[in-house]
């Protein structure tokens, strides 16, 4: 592998693999002397082509974000108001924790800030007094306002009552009014279960003994079972349309079920059977009307209960419409209108303490990400400019690379999309990293539409990268494993029939093929050749070096496919630990 290498010089790795295709190539070629092969019926073998053998391999389809590393967790630390930088205490390419101090006023700027801090203490304390004795000038005022706020609260309490009660009751009736739906369903299905009737609503509200009544059944005439007979369903007989019930229902309990049935009994069914039809239909009924019973019990509570709690809100309104009018009477003394200026004022006093307490605090700067200081704007005695901005952090623990994708191959990716990602400056390693954001707005450079994509690199442990890094990240799309494959170059003749010149016994034979997928290097061969046999393709000087050129087009191994396809016996893969494996032959390893 280090000679291959010191062959081929300082290529990236997909240059240096493809760099391997093409010498293997010419190798190949040169070894055979395609010039002494005979000239059968597919032609004479050319001066400019070179012989390569068909292998089983993969097709692997990526696309490939060419770009650059970046820090997107920056931040600029800056001061907020006026003032002198005292001192920075870090520098350039220093490395800062969350809520390290790095910088702050010079002692003159802290002191002024001081001093706004105890003017604005002091007017606030002036405010309050101005306040007091407006106040003050009569007591009836403020106890007038105490009553107002009292009614007021009791007014909420009312209403807050009144909503709690609601709900409570809008619970417990839809909980009743479920029991009772589900009363109804159990008494509509036990008709449904024995006598394959369906209830009308109105038959809903009749007891079981009106609907036999008026349904001419007689349920002792109708269940009669012996216990343990059972008979063959075809045996069942047809509905009657004259009756009510379902022939077929009835013929089904009686004749299929296994244990004993009897219509009617007085309580419950007598020990020698199992099930009483008239029994379960009295219970379904009883339960229909206890359910509905129930309702409305808790309906005539519930608005017993809401009008009581209506009631407490009438009289909270009356209290405090009665509160009002002695708040306006007390308030007919002193200037309304001054007491609002005066507690504006107070309001006003107080927001410039607080903007003066948090000036003071900012005089000495903390950092607010963890990072390393990448630029710093200032030095000490400089007066702050308008946006107060002293130094920027970065946080290089977080990569991304920066690239492009062209529209043709936008649609393949998506974010959270898996890649690998090699960095010139890292030669054979790869690292692993995920699509963090893809752009919507198109960039259009000189007539090519691509849209801007960000890879989230992940940074293996003791590893420092810096910005500006040339990457690029590769995203699998698709993958055709363990196939024949030969280059598309040595494909000829037309789109729908293909073919090659093969190499046998040093002979050419051209032959057709059918193909399968490619990556415009490789194409998958589906018949008309073996694993083994060679076929003859132009060479790189023939076609241009990545540029063969015939039936599959030009080498678009470094195009927006992705690395191309690797043959067999190489394989370039993330190790897992953040490092690109390449592989030649067994056991060689990079």
């Amino acid at each position: 592998m280090q000679r291959l290498k010191k062959v081929f010089g300082p290529l990236t790795i997909p240059q240096f693999l493809l760099a391997l295709v093409v010498f293997g190539g010419a190798v190949a070629g040169a070894y055979y002397g395609v010039g002494a092969l005979r000239e059968p019926d597919g032609g004479a073998a050319q001066a400019d082509e070179q012989l390569v053998t068909a292998s089983i391999g993969d097709i692997v389809k990526r696309v490939t974000i060419n770009g650059a590393t970046a820090f997107p967790e920056r931040e600029w630390q800056a001061f907020e108001g006026e003032g002198v930088v005292g001192a920075v205490l870090v520098e350039e390419g220093g490395r800062v924790s969350a809520g390290d101090v790095i910088a702050h006023l010079d002692d003159a700027s802290i002191i002024k800030r001081e001093r706004r801090l105890a003017v604005a203490k002091s007017d606030l304390q002036k405010a309050e007094e101005a306040l007091t004795d407006l106040l003050e000038t009569e007591d009836k005022i403020g106890d007038a306002e105490k009553a107002y706020a009292t009614a007021l609260d009791d007014l909420d309490i009312a209403l807050d009552d009144f909503a709690v009660k609601k709900a409570q009751w809008a619970t417990t009736l839809a909980n009743a009014e479920e029991a009772l739906a589900d009363a109804e369903e159990g008494y509509a299905a036990v008709y449904r279960v024995w006598l394959g009737v369906t209830l009308t609503d109105g038959q809903l509200g009749a007891t079981p003994d009106d609907l036999l009544v008026a349904w001419g059944v007689d349920l002792d005439a109708l269940f009669q079972s012996t216990p343990g007979v059972h008979a063959d369903s075809s045996s069942l007989p047809p509905d009657a349309d004259a009756t009510p019930w379902n022939e077929q229902t009835v013929a089904s309990w009686t004749r299929l079920y296994p244990a004993a049935i009897v219509g009617t009994c007085e309580d419950a069914p007598p020990a020698s059977y199992d099930r009483c039809v008239k029994s379960e239909m009295d219970a379904a009924w009883d339960a229909y009307r206890a359910a509905a019973d129930a309702l409305a019990a808790e309906q005539s509570k519930a608005a017993s209960a809401l009008f009581t709690a209506g009631q407490a809100i009438v009289e909270a309104q009356n209290a405090l419409e009665t509160a009002g009018e002695a708040l306006a009477d007390a308030e007919a003394g002193p200037d309304p209108l001054a007491v609002g200026i005066a507690q504006a004022d107070v309001a006003l006093a107080l927001l410039e303490v607080q903007d003066s307490e948090a000036l003071l605090e900012g005089a000495v700067l903390r950092a607010s990400i963890s990072g390393v200081v990448n630029q710093v704007a200032v030095e000490s005695g400089d007066a702050l400019a308008p946006t107060g901005r002293v130094l920027e952090i970065v946080d290089p623990s977080v990569v991304e690379v920066e690239g492009a994708v062209d529209e043709i191959d936008i649609l393949s990716i998506a974010e959270g999309a898996q890649t690998f990602v090699i960095l010139e400056a890292l030669a054979a390693q790869s690292l692993t990293g995920v699509i963090d954001s893809i752009g919507t707005g198109a960039l259009n450079q000189q007539g090519v539409v691509s849209y801007p994509v960000s890879v989230r690199v992940d940074v293996p442990g003791g590893l420092q990268l810096y910005e500006g890094l040339s990457a690029t990240a590769g995203v699998v799309v698709s993958e055709t494993l363990d196939v024949l494959l030969i280059p598309t170059a040595a494909v000829g003749g037309s789109f729908l029939q293909p073919t090659v010149r093969v190499a046998t016994d040093g002979a050419v034979e051209e032959r057709s093929v059918t193909l399968g997928d490619s990556d415009d290097f490789w194409v998958a061969v589906a018949s008309g050749l073996e694993e083994g046999e060679q076929v003859l393709m132009a060479t790189p000087e023939a076609g241009g070096f990545f540029g063969f050129g015939g039936f599959g087009g030009g080498f678009g191994a470094l195009g927006p496919g992705g690395l191309g396809q690797i043959p067999r016996g190489i394989r370039v893969q993330p190790s897992g630990e953040g490092r690109f494996n390449v592989t030649i032959g067994a056991g060689e390893d990079e």
